[in-house]
């Protein structure tokens, strides 16, 4: 499986993620939780093209993760996502490997997240490949500790140029 370790956040729920902050302990053993009790549900993962970032005062192009989630008692507002991937587009993703991960904090009032939109952006050009196809497999854990359903789809990173790919490899 590839990994990859350079990549930017950005969170589209109207508040700022944290992302390079350690995150909390997110186990199951937070009992102050008190609108905990149902697990997240992973709705839907998007894979597309992010655009160009800087990374480390480069610019590269990037694919972009979008994982829309929702969880009924409102403990999305501290989430931790996890996502893998792999060249093998067979509708499975192994998520027994050591997965890639962040803390997202969306909002500071407790039980008040019911849905989020996460968009993860993964710099292409050095352990993803340019205009290949992968498959991205991504699940979230809320506040309390409960897990979602892991969900996999399948997208080609961009061309070298930023223009969106096409798998050729080309």
């Amino acid at each position: 499986m590839n990994r990859y370790y350079f990549f930017s956040l950005f969170v589209l729920a109207g508040c700022e993620g944290e992302a390079d902050k350690p995150g909390p302990d997110l186990s199951g053993d937070d009992t102050d939780v008190a609108c905990s009790g149902a697990a997240p549900i992973a709705d839907r993962l998007t894979i597309g093209n992010g655009g160009l970032a800087d990374f480390e005062a480069v610019e590269y192009p990037t694919v972009s993760l979008r994982l829309e989630a929702t969880d009924e008692d409102g403990d999305l507002d501290l989430a931790y996502m996890e996502f893998w991937w792999d060249e093998t587009v067979d509708g499975a993703v192994d998520s027994e490997l050591s997965p890639q991960d962040r803390y997202f904090t969306l909002e500071s009032d407790s039980c008040s997240t019911k849905s989020v939109d996460l968009n993860l952006l993964l710099q292409v050009g050095t352990q993803l490949a340019y205009n290949t196809t992968y498959e991205f497999a991504a699940q979230v854990t809320d506040y309390a500790g409960m897990t979602s359903n892991l969900l996999v789809a399948s997208g080609s990173t961009p061309k070298s140029d930023g223009s969106d790919g096409d798998g050729s490899g080309n």
